[in-house]
């Protein structure tokens, strides 16, 4: 690059608050306009990118309350192809079908678009109405056939100002709804790299909550296997963008004309994420040439996606298909040269800046420690450190997404940004401390996000063993009695010291008073319940003072969202033209004598399969479900407008209860213990002796009331089952073994077995642990309401024990006996 293109770039980059890097072969960027469609002036208007200054850049990052992910699909759509109106109108209805089904992206990047199709995509009432583009014209058609073109979803992305200079609430449509949660639009430009073709690569910037800078590169690299290939050149340009300070994140797609051997590895040499090769590994992924035409070149993936600093989450391939069309003609239309990528990515951290992570951990624990593997674990990734002498360490590193939404595509991380880090330290501390039970060892950890690599980490020594459900099949009975006397003795140790207030332990002040060796102070509560129903919401986080308190705190943050749940549900029901059930809002007396006769017919079937594998446990995990489960396959929306409804009614009765079951306490802080809520046997470490060698997964550990604390660890489910299984009364295949329903009864025996033994011990080293586990059923059934209340297979068995609450019977059966009568035991 010249000197004067040097100092033009800087001057570009700076009036357009825009970080540009100084690319020698490459010309000075050429900043165009986004524009959204005028309908009262009948044409393409410019918008402005919203404005953010320094100061707004250098504030922290606010995870979003809304999803937080993005789709993206990017498709090349064939310049030299027939009749382009056709194959845009194909295109386009799959867009339209894609959101339909909920699953439309939320950017469309086009390659090879021509005038003709280019003008069809303008004048298309659809595009102009849900759709932002970086288009308005052909002004970016000079002396090319074809190029790039980048749409936005109206309904995802905010603007601040219009050419008009109207306000853009009522201008986008979809965007009343968005607050500061929602995505802003940055600059839109292109940037000329080399090339035979005179293409260029269509650049734009997003921003996440206002403060983080998201960079999308729309690519369309050279074609055909020409000397000397310009593609390797190319990539890096579009890959020093990604990297340019103050970026760090973005991605790459579009066509990149992948058809000579060195073309494979370009992403790998940038440093960057092929989403195709990290989520299918070993799958071919083929993009073009499937259509059986005779191409001059074999089917390849000449399309890709390529990431820096995003989390991925799904990839997949629009293959080439007849699409419907407008005319009569009948003639088959490929919708596009290549086939659509639709990718799904979260913003932040994946391998890639894990990896980075990994070296910033080191230059804090010491230069001996170097990478291995990684993977990933839970709401972390898990990846492995090795000394230089040969012992391994852990290190993990947390996701800064907040509130946590499962659906099909995606499962986004529940964390706590800094309180989860440091509640984990010190609690790993305490116990190591205070108990006998062995925890892994805190190397080193940082729970500040403004880091070089933008997330929490902590580093840990690697304990020895392995997962106690992986051995507990082949371990003698004996060597299981051994873990439980051990985990008893834990379970003593922390009930014989007290702590005070409801929430995590953090680490203190220097000086401050410690009653015990380790603990430093009870503070805000990390737990799965408060992360769960939103982080983000208004509520109470502790310490809390008492049961009441934290029972309060718990069912008001699960109204709110069941609350927002029904609302959506409701949308959908109305968008679908659908009506909800009239009675839904009732007792529901309909579902619940459905849900009894569904029951009825269910024991029946367990009765005859107990007398037949003298068992009286007998096909209580396979039967039952199958019916309901199509039923609900069959009317998703509605059931849910059903349980959500429910819910909330069990929501208001738990809370006009609560004083009954929970009385308001003084201005004492309430008597705690710290309780590992997730002890399964996952969370074991045994050797190959079955000897325990640790208890692992200490986040979101709290300290919680006697009575919630008092309890069995999760791998005991309580029942008692006396009947010992014997192999000769069941099922054998042709090789001899036994069929896995003996092996899940054998569990079920000695998990009681287990029970008594552990209530034994207890009773032996803390009598009066006992003594409150036995006098608080009652307590621990409100809670289990509390946790089960939106969950469809728990809600009429908790109307019917607030029924009998209610009517103040005495000897009901308690919550957790009518949960154990269908639920299979946990491990």
């Amino acid at each position: 690059m010249s000197y004067i293109s040097s100092i033009r770039t800087r001057y570009l980059a700076w009036s357009h608050s825009t970080p540009l890097p100084d690319l020698s072969d490459a010309a000075p960027p050429v900043f165009q306009h986004w524009h959204v469609f005028d309908k009262s002036a009948c044409k393409w208007a410019f918008v402005h990118p919203n404005p953010l200054n320094a100061e707004e850049l250098s504030k922290t990052f606010t995870p979003a309350t809304q999803t937080s992910h993005l789709k993206l699909l990017t498709w090349n759509i064939d310049a030299f192809g027939d009749r382009h109106e056709a194959r845009m109108e194909g295109i386009l209805s799959k867009l339209q079908h894609m959101l339909a089904d909920g699953d439309c992206p939320d950017i469309v990047l086009f390659q090879e678009v021509s005038r003709k199709a280019l003008a069809y995509l303008l004048q298309n009432t659809w595009v102009r109405e849900f759709w932002i583009s970086s288009e308005a014209d052909e002004t970016n058609w000079v002396d090319v056939p074809f190029a790039t073109m980048t749409l936005l979803s109206r309904s995802r992305f905010n603007s601040l100002s219009s050419e008009s200079g109207s306000n853009p609430e009522s201008t986008l449509p979809g965007t009343a709804a968005i607050s500061n949660g929602s995505l802003l639009l940055g600059p839109v430009w292109r940037v000329k790299y080399p090339s035979r073709f005179n293409r260029d690569a269509l650049c734009c910037d997003i921003f996440w909550n206002r403060t983080t800078r998201i960079r999308l590169v729309n690519v369309h690299l050279d074609s055909l296997p020409i000397q000397p290939n310009q593609r390797p050149r190319q990539v890096a340009i579009a890959a020093s963008l990604l990297r340019t300070a103050g970026v760090g994140r973005g991605v790459i797609a579009g066509d990149w004309n992948t058809v000579m051997e060195e073309d494979m590895v370009l992403a790998q040499k940038n440093n960057l994420i092929d989403a195709w090769e990290y989520l299918h590994p070993g799958e071919d992924g083929f993009t073009w040439g499937l259509d059986g035409k005779g191409e001059p070149f074999p089917p390849g993936r000449l399309d890709k996606v390529a990431v820096v600093g995003m989390r991925l989450v799904d990839i997949s391939v629009v293959h080439p298909e007849t699409l419907p069309t407008a005319d009569d003609s009948g003639e088959e239309i490929i919708a596009g040269d290549n086939e659509g990528i639709p990718s799904s990515w979260a913003e932040r951290t994946k391998c890639e800046m894990v990896r980075r992570g990994h070296n910033t951990s080191y230059k804090v624990l010491g230069p001996k420690y170097l990478p291995t593997r990684l993977r990933c674990a839970g709401t972390d990734y898990l990846y492995t450190l090795r000394v230089s002498g040969g012992t391994e360490i852990y290190g993990i590193s947390v996701l800064p997404t907040g509130a946590a939404r499962l659906n099909p595509m995606v499962v986004e991380s529940l964390v706590d940004p800094k309180w989860k880090i440091l509640s984990e330290v010190a609690t790993l501390d305490w116990v190591k401390a205070n108990t006998s039970v062995p925890v892994p060892r805190v190397l080193a950890y940082n729970a500040d996000r403004s880091t070089p690599i933008g997330f929490e980490w902590i580093a840990m020594e690697k304990m020895p063993g392995n997962p106690w459900a992986d051995a507990y099949r082949d371990m003698a009975f004996s060597a299981k009695e051994e873990v439980v006397r051990q985990i008893s003795r834990f379970n003593s140790e922390t009930y014989q010291r007290p702590l005070n207030g409801i929430g995590n332990i953090f680490p203190g002040p220097a000086d401050a008073e410690m009653d015990y060796p380790g603990v430093t102070q009870v503070g805000r509560i990390v737990s799965s319940a408060f992360i769960c129903h939103g982080i983000h919401r208004d509520a109470p986080r502790g310490p809390l003072p008492s049961s009441s308190h934290w029972l309060e705190a718990r069912l008001d943050l699960a109204a709110l969202d069941c609350q927002s749940r029904l609302e959506k549900a409701q949308n959908s029901v109305a968008r679908s033209g659908g009506k909800p059930d009239a009675d839904t809002g009732s007792e529901g007396e309909s579902r619940e004598g459905q849900e009894d006769e569904e029951e009825q017919e269910e024991e029946k079937e367990n009765s005859t399969k107990s007398e037949d594998q003298g068992s009286e446990d007998g096909g209580r995990a396979e039967n039952g479900n199958g019916d309901e489960d199509e039923e609900d396959e069959e009317d998703d929306d509605t059931e849910d407008l059903d349980v959500l409804q429910d819910a909330l009614k069990i929501i208001k009765k738990l809370k006009t209860q609560l004083p009954n079951f929970f009385p308001p306490g003084g201005p004492e802080l309430e008597p705690t213990i710290l309780f590992h809520d997730d002890l399964n046997r996952h969370n074991i470490l045994v050797n190959d002796a079955g000897v325990l060698t640790a208890v692992v997964d200490w986040e979101c550990i709290s300290a919680l009331p006697l009575w919630a604390a008092c309890r069995y660890p999760s791998f005991i489910d309580g029942k008692q089952n006396d009947v010992e299984p014997t192999k000769e009364r069941y099922p054998h295949d042709e090789n001899g073994d036994v069929d896995e329903l003996y092996w899940e009864h054998l569990e079920d025996f000695e998990s009681a077995k287990l029970g008594r033994l552990f209530l034994e011990e207890m009773r032996r080293l803390a009598p009066g642990w006992v003594v409150v586990f036995e006098w608080s059923q009652r307590q621990r059934d409100f809670d289990l309401a509390v946790n089960s209340c939106d969950d469809e297979f728990s809600i009429r068995r908790i109307l019917a024990w607030l029924e009998d609450v209610e009517s103040a019977k005495k000897d009901i059966v308690s919550l957790e006996e009518r949960f154990a009568e269908r639920s299979p035991a946990k491990h």
